[in-house]
Parts: C-alpha cells; sequence; structure tokens
C-alpha cells in the first residue's frame, strides 16, 4: 500500500454529467515548444520555453483541493495523451460525449505558431491514432488548433467536469488560489446507438 484516500475527496474520470461545463487549469503547447526548441524553431523563443516550463514546474496541488472543496467529482489531469485524448477517456469513463471549442483552447505563446509551420511530436500522432474512432472534427476548425489539441502534455493542467450552478464559485476559488482556468467546452448525451467520444468545434 502506498497511501489512502477518502472516497468523498476522490476526483474520478467518470464523474462527468451531460450538462457540465469543461473547465482546464494549464493552457497548452508543451509537447509543440520543447520540439520547437530542438528543431531551432524560431518561434520557440527563449521567454516562451521559459514560461512553458514554469507552467509544468507548478502543480495542481491547489487546483485539486479547489475542485474537491466545490464538490466537483469528475476530473483527469492532462498529460501525455493531450486533450483530446484525456477528454476521451473521461466521456468513456461517464458514458458521455466532451464537446470541446477550439476557439476557447488557452495556447502557451508560440505553440500555435509551431503548429503552423508543421510542427508536431511524435506523442501527437499516437494521441491522433488513439482518438481517431471516437473522434468528430469541425471542418471549420484550423489545422493548428487540432495539433494542439491533439499535443501531449507535460505535467499539464487539470480537466474538470462541473455543473453549470457550480462553475462561478469554482472559477472564483481557483483564481483566489492563483490558478488559471479556462472554459473549454461543455458534456453532452450520447446518442442512442452511439458510442462516447470527442468532439472538436469552433
Amino acid at each position: 500500500m502506498i497511501g489512502v484516500a477518502h472516497p468523498d475527496h476522490l476526483l474520478r474520470k467518470g464523474g462527468a454529467r451531460p450538462g457540465d461545463v469543461l473547465l482546464l487549469t494549464k493552457a497548452l503547447g508543451t509537447g509543440l515548444l520543447v520540439s520547437g526548441q530542438r528543431q531551432g524553431q524560431p518561434a520557440a523563443t527563449e521567454a516562451a520555453v521559459e514560461a512553458a516550463v514554469a507552467g509544468m514546474r507548478s502543480l495542481n496541488r491547489a487546483a485539486a483541493e479547489v475542485l474537491v472543496a466545490e464538490g466537483v467529482r469528475g476530473a483527469t489531469d492532462v498529460t501525455g495523451f493531450g486533450l483530446l485524448g484525456h477528454g476521451l477517456e473521461m466521456a468513456r469513463g461517464s458514458g458521455t460525449r466532451f464537446v470541446f471549442s477550439a476557439s476557447a483552447l488557452p495556447a502557451l505563446d508560440g505553440a500555435l505558431d509551431l503548429a503552423g509551420v508543421g510542427v508536431e511530436t511524435g506523442g501527437g500522432g499516437h494521441n491522433r491514432r488513439f482518438v481517431a474512432r471516437a473522434f468528430e472534427l469541425d471542418p471549420a476548425v484550423s489545422a493548428e488548433l487540432v495539433t494542439l489539441a491533439h499535443d501531449p502534455q507535460t505535467s499539464g493542467g487539470l480537466l474538470a467536469a462541473i455543473e453549470p450552478a457550480n462553475v462561478a464559485a469554482v472559477e472564483a476559488g481557483l483564481a483566489a488560489a492563483g490558478v488559471p482556468s479556462w472554459r473549454v467546452g461543455r458534456v453532452d448525451p450520447v446518442a442512442d446507438g452511439a458510442e462516447p467520444g470527442v468532439v472538436l468545434s469552433v
């Protein structure tokens, strides 16, 4: 045994419910920036990489404490499988459909520029294959944002599914704890005969 946890203080992948708002606590793009730096891409500036590293060093403890205190049950960290991969895990765990708004996704400085010149990690390609069968893409979404949504993260933020009536309180609690947050989508029910999945819309 390596530890214990109170059952009322757990954040579960299967805790999302239709109607929930999806909240993210760190900007995306660490994989793109690290790869861009290795390739010598101009958009991977020293300042941009330093900002990404600072985010990686920031723990999710404060965010998790706020979510638990506000009664949130559905959440996961966003790491190697990227936003869409970890979103799919939650959607499957809760029997729902996660609809992400591409225009609402927070990007680290330089990340979209790097995606625009073709930078992508090997993990990003794996993530595309992982979600492919359960992924619906709005053709109006730019290729750069699609890459960002698949980008594997190192020490990424938390993705939480929150009841609409509780979103403002959660956002206020996170802000008071010094944790940024972005509303990035919603949880929909799964249509009859359909499988849980993820959607990237405009």
